[in-house]
Order: C-alpha cells, then structure tokens, then sequence
C-alpha cells in the first residue's frame, strides 16, 4: 500500500470514528445524568431516583402505554402490507416492479411537515378526526418505505425458478406465501416489525398533529423544551437499552436460523 492509500485509508478510519463518536457521547452523557452523576464538574454518587420516579409518573406512564398500543399496530401494519405487496416482487414485469417501488417509496422523498400535513388534510377528508385510527393510519404510511426497502434487500435476491417450481407444483399464491415465502422471510419480517415499531414510538411530527391523547415523544418534547425533570435522561436511557437489546438478539436469531436463498 503506497503512502498516499495509507492517508486516504487513514482518512476515512478518522471519519468514521469521529462520526460514531458524535452519536455515542450525547447517548452516553444522558445515560450518566439519569443516574445523577455529574460529567463536567466532580464525580457524584450513583442514584436511581430518576427511574424510581418514572414508577409515580402517571402521565409518563399512560403516554408509553398509548404509543406501545399504536406502534405495535403500526408494525403488524406496515409489514403485513409490505409483505403482501413484494412476495412475489421478482416474478412481476418490470413496470410493475417499478411502479410499485415508486409508489412505496415517495413518503421519503416529502419534507416531514408536509407529510404530516397532508395526512392531516387526508385524515379530515375520512372525518376520522384525532385519535388513534388516524395516527395509525399516518404512521403505517410513514414506515412503509422503511420496511419495503429492508424486504427488498432479500426478496430482490430470489431467483425466478422458486416461481416456476411453485408454479410446476400446482402452488396458488396463498400456498407459496404460507409453504415458500413466509419460511424464507420470517427474519426479515421481525426485523421490518421492530425497526417500524421504533419508528412509530419515536416519531413526533405526525403524532404531535394526530394524536388524540399524549403520546410518548410528545411527552419527552415538551418535557425537553418545557424544563421539565431530569426523568426524561432515564426515559431515554431505557429506550435506548431496551431497543439495543431487543436488536442485538433480533440480529443473533437472525444469523443464527435465517438462511439465505442464494449466495
């Protein structure tokens, strides 16, 4: 390797670590202030106090009871419809392909407030009003481009002949989803369900428009801007924990049982 390669290698290497650095200390600095020690100044005692109060904190605890409600819908949702659409992505023509890809995947190209203003407007035009059914309904639309592009990753690599076999067999659609695709698909879709979940749990533009009664990230919103406890650094801690949690053994399950089709 020339001298030249080192320092672009050594470049990049730079990059990258100052980048997961600047995602890992903010998480870090409110991991140590739920737990009430100091960074700046001394070193203080370890205390619970924080997550003890959020057991006391009714308001908190009925804004994560409502969200974990809603965004167990949205992901049951967003993935059974994603599911139901791409199965049989690689045996449709190409039009097809592409006009479905365009359609799933506009969300992500609309400016989050208009987003969420237009699903408002929509919201109004079904006279749904506030509320949970609305808020699913937008949120459901909102991670769909997510959990299409993490299906499509492995669907777009089945080959045509799994197809022609099902086909050669007698197989109707309902038998291939249940006997071929679900089999090769359940670690995807537990992934497209946890990562729509966390989208929908943390989302604030679109709940904060639709919601009928306080969600979770509308709470830590204006618990953050409203100078409100320090319980929110727990709050966050435990998220942060619980989602880290749930995809490290999501990610070893997968390795473990998932198998790809082709290499």
């Amino acid at each position: 390797m020339t001298s030249r390669n080192r320092l672009i290698a050594s470049l990049v290497l730079l990059f990258w670590t100052s980048l997961g650095a600047l995602y890992v200390a903010p998480t870090l600095y409110g991991v140590l202030r739920s737990f009430d020690v100091s960074v700046f100044a001394h070193l203080g005692s370890p205390s619970l106090r924080h997550y003890r109060a959020i057991l006391t904190d009714r308001r908190l605890l009925g804004a994560v009871d409502r969200s974990l409600v809603a965004s167990s819908i949205v992901a049951v949702l967003a993935t059974t419809l994603c599911l139901g659409a791409l199965y049989r992505f690689p045996d449709l023509p190409v039009g097809r392909r592409r006009v479905l890809i365009a359609a799933g995947l506009i969300p992500l190209f609309v400016p989050e407030a208009t987003h969420a203003i237009s699903l408002w407007t929509f919201v109004n035009f079904l006279h749904m009003g506030r509320g949970t059914g609305a808020l699913c309904l937008a949120l459901t639309v909102y991670a769909i481009p997510f959990v299409m592009i993490i299906m499509l990753l492995q669907i777009s690599r089945w080959p045509r002949s799994i197809y022609e076999a099902s086909r050669d067999l007698g197989m109707n659609r309902i038998t291939f989803a249940r006997h071929v695709a679900l089999p090769l698909l359940w670690p995807v879709c537990a992934s497209s369900m946890v990562f729509s979940f966390l989208i929908a749990f943390n989302e604030y533009s679109r709940t904060s428009s639709l919601q009928g009664q306080e969600m979770y990230s509308v709470y830590l919103e204006g618990q953050l801007y409203g100078g409100g406890s320090e319980q929110i650094y727990s709050v966050s801690a435990l998220t942060f924990a619980i989602g880290t949690v749930v995809l490290v053994v999501l990610g070893r399950l997968s390795a473990r049982f998932g198998r790809p089709l082709v290499d």
